[in-house]
């Protein structure tokens, strides 16, 4: 017969429920671990996004305003040559005028160095016009304003110079009217005596004859005086004009000069600058490319290797010289960063001091020698345990 026999197992599965609550419980803490770095992660993606973006909008109104001072800078110093150009033109034409009123040289003469005068103006002009707009693009409003005045400018020259000969004519014609005036005032005496049987024919004749020499003579006796007069006010006149235009050129060259060494500072400042802002948008290349490569790999942990790439890229940005702590000297030329409240001393000036500080750190140390004789067995301790 055979028996029944059945066996059962009992065992406490307590352990084996809380084993898997506490690896359930670990798994969900490493998922938001990981959750919690990609989000971490995708902030600092955007926050570099948005660094990058700000980074170059700052470089592009930092290129700008550069251009802007630049410009201002050449368009100020293109004034003041105009300027010095069209005070000399004006200086002369006033020169020429003096001198024809004088008696110096003949209206025709007058005339004609007038002309030349206003032909170098208008050159100048031109020239002046040329250079502003080749500062500006075609096709905007400033270029188009430009190229009107160029077109303007030979109707506006052509008008000078028809007024310039209506003024030489005229002062003819009032020389001339002033001669014959003269000479009909004598005709007209003569007349009168003639007719009032005061004088007879050939004495009214010769009365005309000697009046009208008498007016050649004055005049000619009034030119001379006319001419030495004119003589030494030109010469006066000559003098304190070329005076005024040497102190204009001068004047000029200075204000050039410090045009330039402005615009060179200005130059100056915006290729750190920009060099800076260079080294930073590599910088932060470095860590996107570093991450996107390891990401699929390391996953959140590629950040470390990305960072650290980071930090290589930006400690080229250290390697341009800083003198926030001082420095005695410079070994060569060199770009630096220079700091609000710092001062930078010429090298002349800069050399007293040089001299003026610690002896001790001038003058070379005087080498210490210790001389051992014996080392004496006694002295000597046995070391213990």
């Amino acid at each position: 017969m055979t028996d029944d026999v059945s066996i059962r197992f009992t065992a406490d599965v307590g352990d084996l429920q809380k084993g898997l609550r506490q690896a359930s419980s670990a798994v969900d803490s490493t998922t938001g671990a990981f959750r919690s770095g990609a989000t971490q992660i995708n902030a600092s993606f955007a926050t570099l996004s948005q660094a990058y973006a700000a980074n170059a909008t700052q470089t592009i109104t930092s290129a700008q305003a550069a251009s802007d001072t630049q410009l201002a800078i050449a368009h100020q110093t293109e004034q003041g040559r105009y300027n010095i150009a069209l005070n000399g033109v004006a200086l002369q034409s006033s020169l020429i005028k003096q001198q024809a009123q004088t008696g110096q040289i003949s209206r025709q003469e007058e005339l004609a160095s007038l002309l030349a005068s206003e032909k170098q103006r208008e050159n100048i002009e031109a020239q002046h016009l040329q250079v502003l707009q080749g500062d500006y693009q075609q096709g905007t409003l400033a270029y188009a304003a430009v190229q009107r005045q160029i077109e303007e400018l030979a109707s506006q020259s052509a008008l000078k110079r028809q007024q310039i000969e209506s003024q030489v004519n005229q002062q003819i014609y009032a020389d001339y009217k002033r001669t014959f005036e003269q000479i009909g005032s004598s005709v007209t005496n003569s007349m009168m005596g003639l007719v009032q049987g005061q004088r007879t024919l050939g004495q009214a004749a010769q009365g005309v004859a000697l009046s009208i020499v008498q007016s050649f003579i004055a005049a000619r006796v009034r030119f001379v005086a006319d001419w030495l007069a004119g003589l030494a006010t030109n010469t006066a006149a000559t003098t304190a004009a070329q005076t005024a235009q040497t102190s204009a050129v001068a004047a000029g060259a200075s204000a050039r000069a410090g045009f330039e060494s402005t615009a060179a500072v200005a130059s100056n400042a915006s290729i750190v600058s920009n060099v800076l802002k260079s080294i930073t948008a590599s910088a932060g290349e470095a860590f996107a490319g570093i991450f996107g490569f390891l990401a699929p790999v390391m996953g959140p942990a590629a950040a470390g290797p990305a960072a650290a790439g980071e930090a290589t890229v930006l400690s080229v940005a250290t390697g341009l010289a800083s003198f926030a702590v001082g420095a005695w000297s410079l070994p060569s030329d060199m770009i630096a960063q220079v700091h609000q409240g710092e001062m930078i001393v010429p090298a002349g000036p800069a050399g007293a001091p040089c001299e003026m500080r610690c002896p001790a750190e001038r003058a070379a140390p005087e080498p210490c020698t210790f001389i051992i004789r014996r080392i004496l067995a006694s002295r000597l301790s046995t070391p213990r345990e």
